[in-house]
């Protein structure tokens, strides 16, 4: 036994000593996890229940064992996670009776310092782990023969060695379920299930540090059509046609005005009015209602091509730009124009 004691103390100091160098993700008692981070160090306390299989070591007297398999209850637990690897724990279980057939009965209970291992594991908020320890083992009589007779058993209050296996799931919330077995020496071994609270476990990063501003940089000057660009856009306005006495466009100016989109297009930051004009046959309200109607037309036309950045005036006959008093003259004054009221467009 005490051979058995010695190793265990080693193996445990040796648990402590090489728990720093295996923190693989935990760096400064933090660890990243899927919702941030968390402290990976820190305490831990746990309680359950299971049932306990007991070894009575009985001394020349022919008692016959009736039960060995009893409840246990409570299993408890007060741990420190070292790093996300190890961990340490003192627990107390109170692993029921033995009773015999005479009618008395051998009450168990156990102690234990140990140290644990998590095994490395791909799925998430699972991992089993081993642990080992050493502990004291308690026994006593609880009850006596049924027919007073004496009661002869090797008494147990003395350090004993413990090993262990068992897996944990670990919920978000710092709560988590354990499900154990351990194995005290030969004279008694265990199963419980436990509930896990982890404490002071959140963790809020520092404020990175603010990067320094950046060197303002002119912006480039912007782009602008070129004078002969300019003309050839002005000569595919004049080629925008409507239906007779309609802001409809006629089939010919839809392809026009889809070469006009693709001019316009790269200058977003340019405001631009479309006006429309008439001659002067009709009423004037008439005329400039039916200019405004026209005007729209093409910027909704413009506007469904992406281009952006357009308003729609309707002057009716007010500007002319011939004699209205000619066939030639009215049809140069029913126009579709274009001018820049923001930004530049042109050279």
């Amino acid at each position: 036994m005490t051979k058995h004691v010695n190793l265990t103390v080693l193996a445990l100091a040796s648990l402590v000593a090489a728990a720093g160098a295996s923190a693989s993700e935990c760096t400064l008692g933090v660890a990243k996890t899927e919702g941030g981070y968390k402290h990976c160090q820190g305490l831990y306390l746990g309680a359950g229940v299971g049932i306990s299989r007991l070894k009575p070591r009985i001394v020349n007297l022919p008692e016959e064992l009736d039960g060995t398999t009893d409840t246990l209850m409570p299993n408890l637990i007060l741990g420190y996670d070292i790093n996300e690897d190890w961990s340490i724990e003192a627990t107390y279980a109170d692993q029921g009776e033995a009773t015999f057939k005479s009618g008395a009965a051998i009450e168990y209970s156990h102690w234990a310092l140990s140290g644990l291992y998590y095994l490395p594991s791909n799925l998430p908020g699972l991992s089993a782990y081993a642990k080992a320890g050493i502990g004291e083992l308690t026994t006593d009589v609880s009850k006596g023969r049924n027919d007073g007779g004496p009661f002869a058993r090797e008494q147990l209050n003395s350090t004993q060695v413990s090993v262990g296996l068992g897996g944990e799931y670990r919920f978000s919330n710092d709560w988590g379920l354990r499900a154990e077995a351990l194995f005290v020496d030969k004279d008694s071994s265990q199963l419980t299930l436990n509930v896990i609270k982890r404490f002071g476990r959140d963790y809020t990063p520092p404020a990175p540090k603010p990067e320094p501003a950046p060197v303002p940089v002119a912006p480039p000057a912007p782009k602008v059509l070129t004078t002969p660009e300019c003309k050839e856009l002005k000569s595919l306005f004049e080629q925008v046609y409507f239906a007779v006495d309609s802001s409809e466009l006629t089939p010919a100016s839809l392809g026009v005005l889809q070469k006009i989109a693709t001019t316009l297009k790269p200058f977003p930051h340019v405001a631009l009015e479309i006006s429309a004009h008439t001659d002067a046959q009709g009423s004037d309200a008439y005329n400039l209602a039916l200019s405004e109607r026209r005007a729209q037309s093409v910027v909704s036309n413009l506007t469904g091509q992406g281009v952006q950045s357009l308003s729609a005036k309707g002057y009716g006959e007010s500007r002319p730009v011939a004699d209205n008093k000619t066939a030639p003259g009215r049809a140069k004054n029913r126009r579709v124009e274009m001018a820049a009221t923001g930004g530049k467009l042109c050279e």
